[in-house]
C-alpha cells in the first residue's frame, strides 16, 4: 500500500509503524530530565520515515507531502491556501517559506529522486510495485537507526575491542553502537530479528563507517584517498551491490530531511534550510559513488565527477598540467566560473604550481588522474595528500571580494603544509587533513592583516593533521619550528585590482 495506494495516507501509514516497530519505544527511556531531547529524536525519526514515505509514492502525493507536509487532518496541505492566509494575517515570512516550498516543487528534479528509488531496488520502477523485503529492510532502519542516542541503553564493550572502543568502554557513537548490538546480540531488537539474511546485511553495510563526506566530493574539498578509500574497501568486498549502495543514499536523504523535529511540516531541512543548488549536486553525487568496484577507482569516481561538473558552455574541460586544480577550485567557490579561473590564471607562477601540483595528488598510491599526471616523475606515488578543511569556505567567502587574494592564501597554507609534510614513498596512501576554520570566515584584507602583534601560524597537531592558528609574535621563541611554520600573507595586500572577464572561451 505505501507505493500504489491513494487512500493510504500518511495518517495511515503512521499508526502503522508505530504499531510495527517496538524500538520507537526505546525513545522512552531515557532520562526524564532530557525527555525533550529524547522527544525530538523520535520525532526526527518519524520525519524519516515520512519522507521515506513520500519518497515511495511520488506519482500520488508524496512531492506534495515532501515539500508542504499534512494538516490537522492528515490531509496534504495547499500552498495557495496557504498563501492567500499569510497575506490576510500580514506574514510576510510565513508567505516566503510557503513561497519556496513552492518554487522547490516546482524546480526540483523529481526524477533523480525516483531513479536513486529504483536503483535502491525498493521499487521495481518510478511507479511501483515496491520490493516487499527491501522496504521493510529500509523502514527498520529508519525506526531504530537513532535509538542508540539514548545514553541510557547503550552497550558496553564485551570480549573484545570494537570500532576503536575498549572492553568495558561504553559506546557513545550511536550508529557504531547499535552495528555493535545488531552483530553481537541479534535478536534483542525484534524488527531486526525479523529480517532475512540479505537484508540484514545491507543494514549492517548502511551502518558500516564508511568515512565518506558527500560535502568533500560536491565542493572538491578532499583528494580521492580520504574521501572514498574506505568506500571502495567495503564495496570490493564482493558483499555489497550497487543496489546497496543506492539503499545507502535513499536512507541518508531520509535521515537529513527528517532533520526538523516538525514531521508533519514536511521535508522541511531541504526545502527551506538548504540550498537547492547544493542539494541537487548532493543527488547527483549517487550515480557517481554507485560506480565504485574493483575496477573503477576512487581517482576515477572524482575526476569523472569533476568533469561532469564542468558546463559545456564554459568550454572545453580543461587539460594537462593543473587542469584538475582549475576544475577543483570552480567546485570551491560555487560562484562564477569564468571569474575563479580568471583569477587563478592571474597567480604568481610560484602560487600556480603549488596548486597544481597539490590539488593533483590522490592520497592512493598507484593512482592518477587521467587529465592531469603530475610531470615529475620524481613525485610519483609519493605524499601524504592534503584535505584542507574549509577551503570551499574561504573561496566562497574572501573569495567572493578578492578571488586571487583566497586563492594566493590557500596556496600558502598548502605550501607551508608541505614543508612540515615532506613527499616521501611511504606515505603514498597517506593524507593529512589541514584545518583553517580561523580563515573560514574572513575577508582577505582581515587575514593578510592580523590582529597586532600577532600572526597566522600553520600548527602540525598530529602525525595527521594541522590547524591555522593565531600566535602572538611573543610566543614566537619557544614554538617548536619542526611543529610549526609563518604564513607569509604580507605579499597580499592590494591584489584584488579590477575585476575582468574573458572575452573568450575557458581553456
Amino acid at each position: 500500500r505505501i507505493s500504489a495506494d491513494p487512500v493510504y495516507t500518511c495518517r495511515f501509514f503512521h499508526d502503522d509503524v508505530v504499531a510495527a516497530f517496538p524500538e520507537l519505544l526505546l525513545y522512552c527511556t531515557g532520562d526524564s530530565k532530557e525527555s525533550a531531547a529524547w522527544d525530538d529524536e523520535y520525532q526526527r525519526t518519524i520525519g524519516a520515515l515520512f519522507a521515506f514515505f513520500w519518497l515511495m509514492r511520488m506519482d500520488i502525493d508524496g512531492k506534495q507531502g515532501f515539500c508542504y507536509g499534512v494538516d490537522d487532518k492528515w490531509a496534504v496541505r495547499n500552498p495557495e491556501a496557504e498563501i492567500k492566509k499569510a497575506d490576510a494575517n500580514n506574514f510576510p515570512t510565513l508567505k516566503a517559506d510557503w513561497t519556496r516550498r513552492r518554487q522547490f516543487h516546482d524546480s526540483i528534479d523529481w526524477k533523480a529522486f525516483q531513479q536513486l528509488v529504483v536503483n535502491a531496488k525498493l521499487l521495481q520502477s518510478p511507479t511501483g510495485p515496491h520490493d516487499v523485503e527491501r522496504t521493510l529492510a529500509m523502514l527498520v532502519l529508519l525506526a531504530m537507526h537513532d535509538i542508540m542516542k539514548v545514553p541510557a541503553i547503550q552497550p558496553q564493550v564485551i570480549k573484545s575491542s570494537y570500532s576503536g572502543f575498549k572492553v568495558g568502554e561504553r559506546i557513545t557513537d550511536h550508529d557504531t553502537a547499535l552495528s555493535y548490538v545488531l552483530t553481537t546480540w541479534p535478536s534483542v531488537l525484534p524488527s531486526y530479528a525479523g529480517l532475512g539474511a540479505k537484508s540484514k546485511q545491507c543494514v549492517q553495510f548502511t551502518l558500516c563507517k564508511l568515512e565518506y563526506n558527500m560535502g568533500w566530493l560536491v565542493q572538491a574539498e578532499a583528494p580521492p584517498g580520504p574521501l572514498l578509500r574506505t568506500f571502495r574497501k567495503v564495496v570490493t568486498t564482493g558483499k555489497v551491490s550497487p543496489a546497496d549502495i543506492a539503499f545507502y543514499f535513499v536512507r541518508w536523504l531520509t535521515d537529513l530531511a527528517g532533520a526538523e523535529p516538525f514531521p508533519l511540516e514536511g521535508c522541511e531541512k531541504f526545502v527551506l534550510k538548504f540550498p537547492q543548488k547544493i542539494f541537487e549536486q548532493f543527488i547527483e553525487t549517487f550515480s557517481f559513488i554507485g560506480n565504485l568496484s574493483a575496477s573503477v577507482t576512487e581517482t576515477d569516481i572524482v575526476e569523472d565527477y569533476l568533469r561532469q561538473r564542468w558546463h559545456p558552455t564554459w568550454g572545453p574541460a580543461p587539460q594537462g598540467e593543473g587542469a584538475i586544480a582549475q576544475m577543483r577550485v570552480v567546485c570551491m567557490a560555487q560562484g562564477d566560473t569564468a571569474e575563479i579561473v580568471e583569477h587563478y590564471l592571474e597567480l604568481s607562477q610560484d602560487d600556480r604550481r603549488v596548486l597544481d601540483f597539490e590539488l593533483a595528488i590522490t592520497g592512493c598510491k598507484g593512482q592518477s588522474f587521467r587529465r592531469d599526471v603530475l610531470k615529475d616523475s620524481s613525485h610519483k606515488d609519493k605524499g601524504p595528500a592534503f584535505l584542507v578543511y574549509y577551503s570551499p569556505a574561504l573561496l566562497q567567502k574572501a573569495g567572493k571580494k578578492d578571488g586571487k587574494g583566497a586563492l594566493s592564501i590557500l596556496a600558502e597554507v598548502l605550501r607551508k603544509s608541505r614543508n612540515l609534510w615532506p613527499l616521501t614513498a611511504k606515505d603514498g596512501d597517506k593524507s593529512v587533513t589541514v584545518r583553517i576554520e580561523l580563515l573560514k570566515g574572513l575577508e582577505v584584507s582581515e587575514i593578510v592583516t592580523a590582529e597586532p602583534g600577532k600572526h597566522f601560524v600553520l600548527a602540525k597537531t598530529s602525525d595527521v593533521e594541522a590547524s591555522v592558528q593565531l600566535k602572538d609574535i611573543s610566543e614566537f621563541p619557544r614554538l617548536d619550528w619542526k611543529k610549526n611554520q609563518v604564513l607569509c600573507l604580507h605579499n597580499l595586500k592590494g591584489t584584488r585590482g579590477t575585476v575582468r572577464r574573458r572575452k573568450t572561451t575557458i581553456r
